[in-house]
């Protein structure tokens, strides 16, 4: 797993394709940073498309498992498809949330977790065993793999009967394994079930993260570069830009840089290459079916692919004679030695919708 590199590469351009059907160019241009502009986008693009998986997912589930780099965009996609399907289409669960929970709140309700593994839990370690390792992994080198699967199966559990999404399961090598036979553990017998894999340069990760901006009062992300706030003044003694939350609630509060952000991707690299690997074992796996979702395009196909406002731009600023000067640009990251532009996640979603449409055969 040390040896594993990442190569950029779409194996089928027309996945990415807006000219193709059920996909067209429009005459229009869309904000796709604003609900209203996606809203407006996604009608024009696959309005009856989105109409007939809605449909879809109100007399039929499945199980998704999502896996991708850290940072790669994950929650943005989940919360564009509840835009876009309503929030009662779809449950939703992350494994890691689940994990630190449970970490969190065992002292107080043991009784209660303890009562549900007893009924559920089945592994090779001891219960007792299995607790402790997952209540310190720091310190413990077994994987209590089983009991993670009770443990989502009593999220699980507590969710109305529809489509379930899950981030961050398989997240070891083990657990490719285990989503094979996931759905019967889960009791989801005759759901199907599909693996959604994200592809990005890892240099859009890497710049994502040095530019990123947080509001201290209400943790909204932003970028310096790629999604700035409306509210920015130039700070003459500092010569720079000083940014501020655009939330009114915060009333204008200044925007700060996470630590260890200037370092980039580096400090995340021993886990994306653990993500990348897991994705290479599950692209071997027969039986389930992949939606592969690319977040970028090289810059040579653009043209003939994708439209200028579903690129992402890069901003800069300039105070001049008084004033700031905001100007943009398509964003182009290297990959490889190629250049690529990232593309905004309104069209990456796109490639999702056609190729669930496929694999259900939703028509």
């Amino acid at each position: 797993m040390d040896d594993i590199g990442f190569k950029y590469h779409i194996e089928n351009l027309s996945l990415v394709s807006t000219i193709a059907p059920p996909f067209k160019r429009t005459s229009e241009t869309y904000d796709l940073n604003t609900v209203k502009g996606r809203r407006e986008y996604f009608k024009v693009k696959a309005g009856k498309l989105i109409d007939k998986i809605s449909q879809f997912l109100e007399n039929h589930t499945f199980i998704a498992y999502w896996l991708a780099p850290k940072n790669a965009g994950k929650s943005t996609y989940i919360g564009l498809l509840r835009e876009l399907l309503g929030q009662h289409t779809f449950n939703y669960i992350a494994v890691g949330d689940i994990v630190r929970e449970f970490q969190k709140e065992y002292k107080q309700k043991a009784q209660e977790y303890d009562s549900y593994f007893l009924k559920h839990y089945r592994g090779y370690l001891k219960l007792n065993e299995a607790v402790e390792a997952l209540l310190h992994p720091d310190v413990s080198k077994l994987k209590p793999t089983e009991l993670i699967l009770t443990l989502v199966k009593k999220k699980i559990d507590t969710l109305p009967r529809k489509t379930l999404f899950i981030d961050g399961f398989p997240r070891t090598e083990d657990q490719v394994s285990y989503s094979l036979y996931f759905r019967e553990l889960i009791n989801y017998r005759n759901d199907p079930d599909v693996f959604v894999m994200i592809y990005l340069p890892l240099s859009v990760i890497d710049e994502r993260i040095k530019y990123r901006r947080v509001c201290p009062k209400c943790g909204k992300s932003f970028s310096t570069v790629l999604l700035p706030s409306e509210h920015v003044k130039y700070d003459a003694a500092g010569d720079e830009f000083v940014f501020m939350c655009d939330n009114p609630a915060c009333n204008k509060e200044v925007l700060i840089k996470k630590q260890g952000d200037d370092k980039g991707i580096e400090p995340l690299m021993p886990r994306i290459k653990k993500d990348l690997y897991l994705m290479q074992l599950a692209e071997k796996l027969y039986g389930v079916p992949k939606i592969k979702m690319y977040n970028a395009i090289e810059v040579k196909d653009a043209d003939n692919l994708v439209q200028d406002y579903e690129i992402t731009e890069r901003y800069s600023f300039e105070y001049k004679n008084g004033k700031i000067i905001k100007r943009t640009s398509p964003w182009v990251v290297k990959d490889n030695g190629k250049n690529y532009y990232s593309l905004l996640a309104a069209p990456v979603l796109l490639q999702f919708l056609r190729q669930l449409s496929e694999i259900f055969e939703i028509t």
